[in-house]
């Protein structure tokens, strides 16, 4: 063997997985989600078939970066943590 033992067993199985259905890339917390989301909380108050429009498209970017595997369930929900929590800070 190598330098390092390789993993065998179901560790190995994820570690494939991982490989071939991730992009590989540090992405916690989602960018997207929570830029999406805050836009959406910002224009929130006005009018409102606007800001249900804002809202439904911050949801299915959210979705959107899921199915495609661009972010884990956890990036998502840290990422709309995330915006929840500034817009909180702020209108405190």
């Amino acid at each position: 063997m190598g330098a390092r033992a390789e993993a065998a067993g179901p560790s190995r199985a994820v570690h494939d997985a991982t490989d071939r259905l991730t992009m590989q890339w540090n992405t916690l917390p989602s960018g997207h989600v929570a830029g999406s989301l805050a836009v959406a909380m910002g224009i929130a108050g006005g009018v409102s078939w606007v800001t249900a429009l804002f809202v439904v498209l911050a949801i299915s970017m959210t979705i959107a970066c899921i199915v495609g595997r661009y972010h884990y369930v956890a990036d998502a929900v840290t990422g709309a943590l995330l915006a929840g929590a500034v817009w909180l800070s702020i209108h405190r």
